[in-house]
């Protein structure tokens, strides 16, 4: 290992120093090298920042420049636009001297009035156009070098800061030579020493490297575990949601078939239920249809009500896994004129499916036209209502 052998190489160096005595003579060597080193790290940071303080002083003047050119632009560009709507301008006084310009009779409309100068082929307005174009590319040059000296900065400060921090260490160093007196053992007895401090700190910086690298990768299984303890609960969520989703099919399509079986057992009163194949109900709209159809007269519509509600319960009676309460309460079987036989058969048809249930329950209906086979004490509480004798007796 480089760290152990570099141990030996000390103690050895140590034991030397130590056996030579008097004989150690001193030297000035590693100061001199130290100060020369210090010397030209000086000189190269006065370099660089001469170097960067010119770039600095060009970078400000093209600011300036580019300034300047985006005004002369704007200037242009307003110019051009009022040559557009005022068009050909003649001055009666020179702006330059204020002296009355004076008509020529021999001036000719293809050059300038004030200076004479001819036109030639190109309108004054061309003029101004090509002016706006040439100071534009001169302006994207101009921008594109200003970019090419920031980036040098950021290059100058980059090696500023590496050139100061070897200085500092550098100054460093030959100040603790310069009040140490030193010699040739003693010096190769410091670089070993320096030597081994620089190895000192890379085992230390290995070390929390390593420790970083056990941390992650400790992070690093936490996550995976994580991952896959969610993709475990999504797997699960899902099959829950599927199996609760083919319950709920499975519990409709059960209440459905009791409907639909109590709709065929009506009397002849409504096509509709005498060949019903599909019973649609949805509990958040309150909504009941047969074969797509939810318009019926009134008494079907009680007969359709009153048979989900006791489709419903059978369903329940049938089914364990029903949270529904094996208990029926009606109280709408001769809504809408119902007649008696379509009311008789529906309480045969209650009772029928009573006698069907295999497990403990109860069923309470009010009718004003009871079945005579249910007209017995076996199914009845209470006596029957009449005006002179009411169910409730209150006295008055």
């Amino acid at each position: 290992m480089e760290s152990a052998a570099l141990q030996k190489e000390i103690e050895a160096a140590e034991r030397q120093l130590y056996a030579s005595g008097k004989e150690d003579e001193l030297t000035l060597k590693s100061q001199e090298a130290a100060y020369l080193r210090t010397q030209a790290l000086q000189s190269d940071l006065g370099s660089v920042r001469q170097q960067r303080d010119a770039l600095l002083l060009a970078i400000n003047d093209s600011a300036q420049f580019i300034a300047t050119l985006e005004q002369k632009i704007s200037a242009l560009t307003d110019a051009n636009l009022t040559a557009r709507h005022i068009g050909d301008v003649r001055f009666s006084i020179c702006p330059a001297c204020f002296a009355s310009v004076s008509e020529d009779s021999s001036h000719s409309a293809s050059s300038c009035h004030l200076c004479r100068t001819p036109f030639g082929s190109a309108r004054p307005s061309d003029r101004i156009v090509s002016m706006i174009n040439d100071t534009a590319l001169q302006l994207k040059q101009s921008r594109l070098l200003q970019k090419n000296r920031q980036e040098r900065i950021e290059e100058f400060k980059k090696r500023l800061e590496t050139l100061e921090s070897e200085w500092s260490v550098s100054s460093r160093e030959l100040a603790s030579l310069q009040r140490l007196p030193s010699s040739d053992a003693r010096e190769a007895l410091r670089g070993l020493q320096r030597r081994s401090g620089y190895l000192d700190r890379q085992i230390e910086d290995l070390n929390e490297k390593a420790h970083i690298i056990q941390l992650v990768d400790k992070l690093s299984n936490e996550k995976n575990s994580l991952n896959d303890a969610i993709v475990r609960l999504r797997s699960d969520n899902e099959r829950l949601r599927a199996s609760q989703q083919r319950r709920l099919e499975h519990a409709y399509t059960l209440i459905a078939d009791q409907v639909r079986d109590l709709l065929h057992h009506d009397l002849r009163r409504q096509d509709s239920f005498e060949a019903a194949k599909h019973v649609q109900f949805d509990f958040a709209t309150n909504r009941i249809t047969v074969d797509g159809h939810s318009y019926f007269s009134a008494s079907s519509r009680a007969i359709l009500r009153s048979s989900f509600f006791l489709g419903f319960f059978a369903a329940a009676t049938k089914d364990p896994q029903f949270r529904h309460p094996r208990f029926l309460m009606l109280d709408t079987i001769e809504d809408k004129g119902m007649e008696p036989e379509r009311s008789h058969n529906f309480q045969n048809q209650i009772l029928a499916a009573s006698n069907r249930s295999a497990v403990e329950h109860q069923i309470i209906y009010a009718t004003a036209m009871i079945a005579p086979d249910l007209d017995d004490e076996q199914y009845l509480v209470g006596k029957f209502s009449t005006r002179d004798d009411p169910t409730i007796d209150i006295q008055t």
